[in-house]
């Protein structure tokens, strides 16, 4: 009788202890989608404003510059992308280009 009472006890304390874990797991899951969805917020404004900080670092660069050398990096600028780009400069260009004896 006692091993009956003992093991009817321990079955209780067992289900008591086990379903508030349970409960508090179901609630950690949401916990855990509203810490990850504010981690993403915070990446997203932590990108933008770097973006911002970026922008604002190049205009404070270029107003530093004099104008022939606003003109020199727009130009080079522009060289670099087409030669990126894998294109020719224009025919009147090279036909027109001074060449340099070697």
């Amino acid at each position: 009788m006692r091993t009956k009472y003992g093991i009817i006890t321990l079955m209780f304390l067992f289900l008591g202890f086990s379903l508030p874990l349970n409960s508090l797991a179901q609630n950690s899951k949401g916990q855990l989608k509203k810490r990850s969805k504010n981690a993403d917020k915070r990446k997203d404004q932590q990108i933008k404003e770097d973006a911002q900080y970026a922008e604002y670092s190049k205009e404070i660069h270029m107003s530093h510059q004099t104008k022939e050398v606003r003109k020199r990096m727009k130009k080079n600028k522009k060289r670099a992308r087409r030669q990126n780009q894998n294109k020719r400069e224009f025919f009147l260009v090279r036909f027109f280009k001074k060449k340099f004896k070697h």
